[in-house]
């Protein structure tokens, strides 16, 4: 399968490569794109390198970070890559597993897993955004697609994380830079968990 896509030019420079996985190619419409995982992606060392730094160890070594963990990678690549560009030449290819972590409900201990992962991944896209002042936007679309997520710790009494994700829920409706869109989404969330 060739994953490649139009963009207009052939490569990619910043400021536009920051943001540019966040939608679909040559438009500004937001879509939740399998290019914003780190498959098919060749990277400088050094680059990988500075992400996980930025990650930090709060992240890195965290054993519960296990689903999209690639994908904020990825994110943060792109934020401190000079440039992009399409190969068209196979290289990495990713195997789906009907039993992975990021596929399936296994049992109540998988989903669990997941949403304690997507959790630190909604956390520390929100770290990235707030660093860089990007787009609030960002967020809502992200959690948005995955608000299941953040539902079901309440419903599967994942009583460690809930108050943690009441704090970081409130923290973003508070903050004077997320869309009134955001916000309202976070309240609803917000009442579910309550």
């Amino acid at each position: 399968m060739n994953h490649n896509h139009n963009y207009r030019n052939n490569i990619i420079y910043q400021p536009e490569l920051s943001g540019i996985i966040f939608f679909a190619p040559n438009t500004k419409k937001y879509i939740f794109n399998i290019c914003r995982t780190i498959w098919n992606k060749i990277y400088r060392k050094e680059l990988i390198l500075k992400s996980i730094e930025y990650i930090g160890e709060e992240y890195y070594f965290n054993n519960n970070l296990i689903v999209a963990d690639d994908t904020i990678l990825n994110i943060i690549n792109f934020h401190f890559a000079k440039n992009y560009s399409n190969i068209k030449i196979g290289g990495y290819l990713y195997n789906v597993r009907p039993s992975s972590m990021s596929n399936g409900f296994i049992s109540i201990k998988h989903r669990i897993r997941q949403n304690i992962s997507y959790f630190l991944y909604f956390k520390l896209l929100y770290k990235y955004i707030k660093d860089f002042d990007k787009d609030r936007n960002f967020l809502y679309n992200e959690i948005n697609t995955d608000k299941i997520r953040i539902i079901e710790f309440k419903k599967l009494h994942i009583n460690d994380y809930l108050e943690k994700v009441k704090l970081f829920l409130y923290e973003v409706k508070n903050d004077n830079k997320s869309s009134e869109l955001l916000k309202n989404l976070m309240n609803k969330l917000l009442l579910k968990l309550n």
